[in-house]
């Protein structure tokens, strides 16, 4: 899918902002960037320490908020693998505020980004159902054979059994 995104940068780094649904955002500070010295890894920095993460906001009806069914956000020193490696409440506090921040002024900034995403998330809905209809249409046809061969066969049978019946 080609949702709509964008780049901000914000005081401990650089963050990738994409609307992934109609009430959906998605904040990336865990992503690689392409330069001519090849692809290098963004970092966020609190005091020094550097960490990746990501963060989903939902609106609920009342604008984006964390999502209340994820533990997000996802943080973890670089270099560490696994969410929370590392990382002290206070940078985490500090990361997911920058990043909650940010994407609401993003959003400000591109308002029709949900309903893009929306029309996006259609159109591969419309794909995949088109599919199915195609597939389940093929196999309607060769039921409606095997029904047909079945009743050929079995009106061959009754006559079969109607001429023998008739000689005796």
């Amino acid at each position: 899918m080609n949702y709509p995104e964008g780049f901000v940068t914000t005081k401990i780094g650089k963050l990738r902002i994409m609307a992934n649904g109609r009430n959906t955002l998605y904040v990336d500070g865990n992503f690689y960037e392409a330069t001519p010295a090849g692809h290098v890894a963004n970092v966020l920095t609190v005091r020094g320490c550097e960490y990746r993460g990501t963060l989903h906001l939902t609106d609920y009806g009342n604008g984006y908020e964390l999502n209340r069914d994820d533990s997000g956000p996802y943080i973890s020193r670089n270099g560490n693998y696994g969410h929370g490696v590392g990382v002290s409440t206070s940078a985490r506090k500090v990361i997911a505020g920058v990043m909650q921040a940010a994407a609401l002024e993003w959003i400000k900034a591109n308002p029709l980004a949900p309903i893009m995403a929306g029309i996006e998330e259609d159109d591969d809905n419309e794909i995949r159902l088109g599919g199915k209809i195609r597939d389940k249409a093929a196999e309607l046809r060769k039921l409606e054979e095997e029904l047909a061969q079945t009743t050929a066969r079995k009106r061959s049978y009754q006559a079969k059994l109607l001429r023998e019946r008739l000689r005796a």
